[in-house]
């Protein structure tokens, strides 16, 4: 996994919860004191996701909360300043989402040992189903990425679990 990962879950705690409890989550996960994150580091899936479980534990919050929050920051601050020139591709939610297997796709092209997950669509007009394809197995991350993602185009969307995969994004209108 990417250090932009890690990076992204880091500021969301030293924000929220302070500078000490992150360092106590890399203490309780076993992260190397000296480890200087990267956004292009590769990390060890498995110490990324004991991050991520120490992460909940730690600030006892739970896995949907921490997800939303990563889904908001990520979408609408740390990935903004990163990968601004995708965020030009679309004029609304649904355009972004449609992209985001294309952007993952690039990404990969120019980011070394890149492996971003990859999306399959349906659209079905004011709806759109969106199954995630990632051999690391974080589905419950998208449906925090697809609100970041509503709320960055100021829209509304509901999101439906069709499977452990695939998700149905309905699109309200306002």
């Amino acid at each position: 996994m990417k250090g932009a990962i890690a990076i992204c879950l880091q500021e969301i705690v030293e924000k929220n919860y302070g500078k000490e409890k992150f360092k106590e989550i890399l203490k309780a996960s076993g992260v190397p004191d000296n480890l200087v994150l990267l956004a292009t580091l590769d990390l060890d899936d498995a110490l990324v996701l004991n991050v991520i479980t120490n992460t909940i534990k730690i600030l006892n919050i739970s896995e949907e909360k921490l997800f939303d929050m990563f889904g908001d920051y990520w979408v609408n601050g740390y990935a903004k300043k990163l990968y601004d020139a995708y965020f030009v591709l679309s004029s609304n939610a649904k355009e972004f989402l449609m992209n985001m297997d294309l952007v993952h796709r690039l990404v990969t092209e120019v980011t070394k040992n890149a492996h971003p997950p990859h999306y399959t669509y349906e659209d079905k007009g004011d709806r759109l189903i969106m199954k995630y394809n990632s051999s690391r197995g974080l589905p419950d991350l998208l449906p925090g990425l697809i609100k970041g993602v509503a709320k960055y185009y100021n829209e509304n969307v509901r999101i439906n679990r069709l499977d452990n995969n695939t998700f149905e994004i309905v699109f309200e209108r306002r």
